[in-house]
């Protein structure tokens, strides 16, 4: 069976891309699904348009409605939500404080609502701005609450953070490698080279997950993945072989713990980044080369735990594998347009710190390939249109939600809590006892939920031990080495709705159980060695 990366070598690649494109369904259990392009040709574009006198009516036929078109409300969870909220509402539980008490109502709110899915994770993003404005949780630096029209600013202000820019900057570089099918290629390079052994050819696929994902994000490196490795699966490896599992788990793992290497590497990262220059008032920030000192080593070693823990999990009797990898056509300018951008963006991410008073945050250099790929017409409105939206709508509201808690007072009054509660304790233990939390949290609901949730708290925590960027570096990279459930990571979403030729999923949760647990272990071990020796020994 053959391993076809590119549909036919004499179609032009946006032409190509857009019969293989592969559009992210991000609301509830993220799917694969074959989109077609939706541009329309210029005869289209230029027909002329008809008057409503030339048009028969009678000729329209009424939009007939989907009725498999499901509401995505759990009314369960939903219901929970809004009790518990007014419970803890109009429970006088911080009396001295009431702008602290009716975010906290909101937080539990909030928190319910993402674990539970209640509704799609994004729209309950967009619902924060309405009760931290209507409500007065905002208070100004006077502690007086703010009033409605400025808040109003502050809070929606979030959703265009220089953090949000910096992930559409990363999805918009990631649509242009796809859309171009320069990641088809690196993919089929490195496949090449994998040779025809299961075991070498699972190396490299995981191999290639954990490099995209540093560039691209491992939401945008998962898809790219999977659309390759899709061939393989169901064509090249006998139905039932536990190879099939192995290179899906494979997959997951390597993209989801790959999530800690960069600051777009994936949502959680940026969310750290920001939390610590709130929390410390700009008076300290995470370099990108200095993120990458301490997550890059200890991914690299989980994945490699990873690796032997899969075949040691999933025997297979294969001794060889064979792909046949379609040669693809030669690049135009284009391509190297698009190349000489993405070298140029990433370079001046890594050396942004040094920069930073010329070219200020680096969101703003993450607008550099927006600009130039839409600009130049390298990237349509259709395909703005695809970038992963409800994941920087998460994200923004993720950054709403913590200047919420930040303003009202609440995330200094838990932080004293909570420092008072470990008092007398070594920096070492305190992180361990919040990495366990974290990996808990983290494989229940979801690494990226996990991050906005807990955050904050542990990076005042971290602020009152003079240890806030170890801290919060440590615990975020924590979240992605959870990866105990489908619903921990968005990769591990992916690879457990993978379905065969019949339409049965070749994963089950106990899959992800059994593999995911000892990963974690290997994980929370990792970083509590290599990844704190090394945050330590860079004063942090």
């Amino acid at each position: 069976m053959s391993l076809k990366l590119l549909s036919d070598s004499s179609n032009s690649p946006s032409s190509s891309s857009s019969e293989n494109d592969k559009e992210l369904k991000n609301e509830g259990t993220p799917l694969l699904e074959n989109s077609t392009d939706l541009e329309e040709d210029d005869s289209k574009e230029n027909a002329p348009v008809r008057s409503m006198s030339e048009i028969n009516l009678n000729s329209i036929k009424p939009k007939v409605v989907d009725e498999q078109q499901k509401l995505k409300v759990k009314p369960i969870p939903l219901a929970i939500a809004v009790v518990v909220f007014l419970i803890l509402y109009f429970i006088p539980i911080m009396k001295k404080e009431p702008a602290a008490h009716k975010c906290l109502a909101i937080l539990i709110f909030v928190t319910i609502m993402w674990a539970s899915e209640a509704i799609p994770l994004f729209v309950t993003s967009l619902f924060i701005p309405i009760p931290l404005v209507w409500f007065g949780v905002i208070l100004d630096s006077d502690g007086k609450v703010e009033a409605p029209l400025t808040s109003s600013r502050l809070v929606a202000g979030k959703f265009f953070d220089p953090v949000v820019l910096l992930f559409l900057g990363g999805f918009t570089i990631a649509q242009a490698l796809h859309k171009y099918e320069l990641s088809e290629r690196l993919a089929a390079f490195v496949l090449k080279k994998a040779g025809t052994n299961p075991k070498r050819i699972l190396a490299y696929v995981m191999f290639l997950g954990w490099f995209l994902s540093c560039w691209i994000s491992n939401v945008a490196s998962t898809v790219v993945c999977t659309s390759v490795l899709l061939p393989i699966i169901r064509n090249s490896i006998p139905h039932g072989d536990n190879f099939q599992k192995a290179i899906l788990i494979g997959n997951a793992f390597s993209n989801a713990i790959a999530g800690m290497n960069t600051l777009i590497a994936s949502p959680q990262n940026a969310i750290a980044l920001k939390v610590v220059q709130e929390v410390s008032k700009h008076k300290k920030s995470i370099g990108f080369l200095n993120w990458m000192g301490v997550a890059v080593p200890s991914s690299f070693l989980i994945c490699v735990a990873v690796y032997f823990i899969i075949l040691y999990v999933y025997p297979t009797k294969l001794k060889k594998i064979d792909l046949k990898i379609t040669k693809l056509p030669k690049m135009d300018y284009r391509h190297y347009i698009i190349l000489g951008t993405t070298v140029v963006t990433v370079l001046m991410m890594c050396v942004n710190s040094y920069i930073d008073d010329y070219v200020g945050d680096i969101g703003i250099t993450a607008l550099i390939p927006i600009v130039v790929f839409f600009g130049l017409g390298l990237l349509s409105n259709q395909d703005f249109g695809k970038l992963s939206w409800t994941v920087l709508l998460l994200i923004g509201g993720g950054l709403a939600l913590g200047y919420g808690v930040q303003s009202s007072k609440l995330l200094m009054l838990i932080a004293d809590g909570i420092g008072d509660g470990v008092e007398g304790q070594s920096i070492w233990v305190i992180c361990l006892a919040f990495m366990v939390f974290a990996a808990v949290i983290g494989s229940l609901i979801s690494s990226t939920v996990c991050a906005v949730i807990i955050l904050p708290v542990i990076a005042a925590v971290g602020l009152k031990y003079n240890h806030l960027v170890l801290l919060t570096v440590l615990v975020t990279v924590m979240t992605s080495g959870s990866t105990s459930l489908p619903i921990s990571s968005f990769p591990n979403s992916v690879s457990y709705a993978i379905q065969d030729h019949n339409g049965e999923q070749y994963l089950e949760t106990k899959d992800f159980l059994k593999n995911g647990l000892p990963v974690s272990f290997v994980s929370l071990v990792v970083i509590m060695s290599v990844g704190f020796g090394i945050c330590y020994g860079m004063g942090w």
